[in-house]
């Protein structure tokens, strides 16, 4: 027997505390109303667009893409990335992943003529994205890691030199860091756009994850931006490593950087998720940085990338190649 079930959309006005219940049920994970607000509704690029299943007053499945801003050859284009996926275990086999996708991008539709989104699935929701709503896989997104010790060992080889390079944490926006990102433009394909307002919600106003910053100081001019987290005793976790222009992400800048991180976290291990474009792997397997090429052991996962592209005025093509992107773990949410 089908439910019944009631159907909208998610507003700023809706029971939030519902989402927060059914966070914990899908995916134990324990987050506030402030973490979804922050989340849906604090974005510079845009409010969510997400559709909402109810049963009795409660939330039983939603699903929801936000705005991004990419940089697309050179320009500044918006997209969606999909996000928070849930069904309650009761309410699961009803079609409800599908549908309430669908709401989703039939509501972008109406405004845009064409529209592209990316997705980070979980393994329970890749099936239903790529084989019940068309999207298409890309590839297959790895950690690479680096030990203290295999680090310092590579550091003994003569191709490592110095750099004047000096290190700050970022607390605030201040003139240098929005003069950093009025002056700074891509030089990849494919990326995640930054101003200093998104930088300030995405980093240093995040509800769920508590971020570092660190400024790159070149002399007093500052030429890069470290984000990572401290999640263990052990480990630390380098989700965002960015420089003013490919000039300044140099082996030795981004060497110099990772040593800064080793002394400042007192960690044995930093981890990220494995650079996509072809220079930056190269730097990374200069430096030590490994990845597990087995399906047990540290640093095992793989997480799927796929895109849902309309067809429209985009070039298409780019969006499908590894290499195009500039993909880092800052854009995971």
């Amino acid at each position: 027997m089908e439910p019944q079930l009631q159907y909208e959309r998610i507003t700023r006005e809706s029971n939030l505390a519902s989402l927060t219940e059914l966070m914990k049920t899908c995916f134990n994970m324990k987050v506030g109303q402030d973490y979804f607000k922050w989340k849906y509704f604090d974005n510079p690029a845009g409010e969510i667009v997400a559709y909402s299943a109810s049963s009795e007053g409660k939330i039983i499945s939603y699903s929801g893409v936000i705005p991004e801003l990419y940089w697309e050859n050179g320009k500044v284009i918006k997209i969606y990335q999909a996000v928070d996926t849930l069904t309650h275990p009761d309410f699961r086999r009803h079609g409800l992943f599908k549908k309430l996708a669908n709401m989703c991008y039939a509501d972008i539709a109406q405004s845009e003529k064409a529209y592209i989104i990316l997705a980070f699935p979980v393994p329970v929701s890749y099936d239903g994205f790529v084989n019940k709503l068309g999207w298409e896989k890309v590839f297959f997104w790895q950690f690479r890691f680096c030990y203290s010790f295999v680090f310092k060992a590579f550091s003994l080889f003569p191709e490592f030199k110095s750099t004047s390079l000096h290190f700050r944490s970022i607390q605030n926006i201040d003139s240098q860091i929005t003069t950093y990102f009025s002056v700074r433009k891509s030089y990849f394909n494919l990326e995640k756009f930054f101003d200093a307002k998104t930088f300030q919600w995405k980093v240093l106003l995040n509800k769920h994850k508590k971020y570092e910053a660190l400024g790159i100081y070149e002399a007093n001019n500052l030429i890069g931006i470290a984000v990572f987290h401290l999640d263990s005793p052990k480990s630390c976790h380098l989700v965002w490593i960015d420089f003013i222009d490919q000039a300044h992400f140099n082996f030795a800048s981004f060497k110099k950087t990772v040593h800064h991180l080793f002394a400042l976290t007192k960690r044995r291990c930093i981890y990220t998720w494995s650079p996509t474009s072809n220079f930056q792997k190269r730097i990374f397997n200069r430096i030590g940085f490994l990845q597990n090429p087995f399906n047990k052991g540290p640093f095992k996962e793989k997480m799927p990338f796929i895109v849902l592209n309309s067809n429209g005025n985009s070039e298409t093509s780019l969006w499908k190649d590894e290499s195009n992107y500039n993909f880092q773990g800052i854009i995971l949410d």
